[in-house]
């Protein structure tokens, strides 16, 4: 078997890993915001993100206030759980901003 191949599959799972992405929700018109969340949890989910479930109440996140944005990322740190255990845990990371 070819030596570069654990190499190349790696280098592989990596890019394919790689991409930030997020979500967000906006309850009306406002433009995205980018200031510190008032509230940032993670949550855990298995096998490549297809097997977790996960709610949250915005309003008691942010103690009764109501929500402004909410956002789910997948970020550096939770790309670096999936990849070094080859998707079977994939943690993504919820930033809920308070009015």
């Amino acid at each position: 078997m070819n030596r570069l191949f654990p190499w190349t599959a790696m280098l592989a799972l990596a890019i394919a890993f790689s991409g930030c992405s997020s979500v967000t929700f906006r309850p009306q018109e406002d433009r995205r915001l980018n200031t510190y969340a008032d509230a940032e949890i993670s949550h855990d989910y298995y096998l490549w993100g297809t097997v977790g479930r996960f709610e949250v109440d915005a309003e008691q996140m942010c103690h009764g206030r109501r929500a402004r944005q909410v956002q789910t990322l997948f970020t550096l740190s939770d790309q670096i759980y999936s990849i070094a255990t080859l998707g079977i845990y994939t943690p993504r990371t919820l930033k809920i901003w308070c009015y």
